[in-house]
């Protein structure tokens, strides 16, 4: 082996190199989608539920933390689900197993309402 044919090659690669890496990342790029999240926390503060949606991926696990002075409920529409009375600095978590909407509300303040959207 010539000491030219040697720099050619060792030229030669690191040109491939930074091309087949960039190639490789742009791939990488296209290949990741935004994705629901596995968990989510939520707030009860001033009478509303935070955030509103909630999307999370099935199998995921909500938990709301009532930040506010008064009990509070998480209650489904058509009662799939209910927290029972959540008290001041307390928390309620539910695991969402299948995709859907789920909206719910507060039993003792029907005007607050939510919905959990499960991909």
């Amino acid at each position: 082996m010539n000491p030219a044919e040697f720099g050619y090659r060792t030229v030669r690669r690191f040109r491939l190199a930074p091309t087949l890496l960039g190639s490789a990342l742009i791939g990488l790029a296209v290949a990741v989608s935004p994705v629901a999240a596995q968990s989510a926390d939520a707030t009860i503060a001033n009478f509303a539920f935070s955030p509103e949606p909630i999307s999370v991926a099935a199998g995921a696990t909500v938990n709301w933390t009532n930040t506010d002075a008064f009990e509070h409920t998480v209650t489904a529409v058509g009662g799939s689900f209910d927290s029972g009375l959540i008290g001041a600095g307390a928390s309620f978590g539910l695991t969402f197993n299948d995709p859907g909407t789920y909206e719910y509300f507060c039993a003792l303040h029907d005007f607050m309402k939510g919905t959990v959207v499960v991909s």
